[in-house]
């Protein structure tokens, strides 16, 4: 992930597209922040470069939210994660709580759906 930021943010650059070269930068410049810490340099993973780019959406006017958008991994609709749902219930033995059903989705699909929705249908399968 943080390697298509670079590259497209050197096309933006090479075709004097100054929008998407400006957003890239910041982007660009969140992500070296984040890896900044107390012991070194550390590598952000393409999960924790998503939140950065949702955290950006959340405080970005609606054309560069759109532009950033682009850059998030296809969202899971609701029939998906009830599908996904229904398998880990089928596979799971016994009666899974709350934490354990949205801990596995968290590992299993971290960044490609809405923590709100699927704790919604996890709340109406569970009761």
């Amino acid at each position: 992930m943080k390697n298509r930021v670079k590259q497209d943010m050197m096309t933006a650059m090479k075709e004097k597209n100054v929008v998407a070269r400006d957003i890239l930068r910041v982007l660009k410049g969140e992500i070296e922040r984040n890896e900044q810490s107390s012991k070194g340099k550390v590598e952000l993973s393409d999960s924790e470069v998503v939140k950065i780019i949702k955290k950006l959406i959340e405080n970005s006017a609606p054309e560069e939210a759109a532009f950033l958008e682009g850059y998030l991994p296809k969202q899971l609709t609701t029939q998906e994660l009830e599908n996904e749902l229904q398998g880990f219930m089928e596979w799971h033995q016994g009666e899974p709580k709350m934490g354990e059903i949205m801990g596995w989705f968290k590992k299993t699909f971290d960044g490609r759906y809405d923590g709100k929705e699927l704790s919604k249908i996890v709340r109406e399968y569970l009761n």
